[in-house]
């Protein structure tokens, strides 16, 4: 078992700080620490909610814009939030985020992309499987882009 003893720890740690520093060892352990575990959360992932960004396009039916349609972006990696979106009555749309916060956008990642009718107040538009249940639809949100995705539905998609 390594020694455990405080006092040499301190000292220990007192060898690692340059002769000339003026800062007491504790402040720049301290400080030191801090950044470590700051760059080691952004890197891993879990800074995800640092680069929510903006995420609109619009969805047609056939050619015809589709109002009151619902998307729900997946993301790949769950540990991100959904993002959610209604059409308007033009098929545009800009997507808001399900978790904390009521920003809008998406957290940057890949989605599996869903499309579905809204019986609440939708025009009616037949969705295929190919764009709901069993979508193929992925996009990648990247920061720092326009971010703008463009969704072409074909209402006599192939149904197997």
């Amino acid at each position: 078992m390594p020694n455990s003893d405080p006092q040499r720890l301190v000292f220990d740690l007192r060898r690692l700080v340059p002769q000339s520093t003026t800062a007491p060892v504790s402040s720049w352990i301290g400080t030191t620490c801090t950044a470590l575990i700051l760059g080691l959360a952004l890197t891993t992932g879990c800074g995800w909610w640092l680069r929510i960004t903006e995420v609109s396009g619009t969805v047609k039916v056939d050619g015809t814009p589709a109002g009151g349609v619902q998307l729900v972006f997946d993301p790949l990696d769950k540990s991100r939030p959904r993002a959610l979106a209604r059409t308007g009555s033009d098929g545009r749309f800009q997507l808001g985020r399900q978790g904390p916060g009521d920003k809008s956008g998406a957290a940057a990642g890949k989605y599996i992309v869903r499309v579905m009718s809204d019986t609440d107040g939708g025009e009616g538009f037949a969705i295929p499987p190919e764009y709901n249940v069993r979508s193929t639809l992925e996009f990648e949100v990247v920061p720092g882009t326009a971010n703008v995705f463009d969704i072409d539905v074909e209402s006599k998609a192939d149904s197997r």
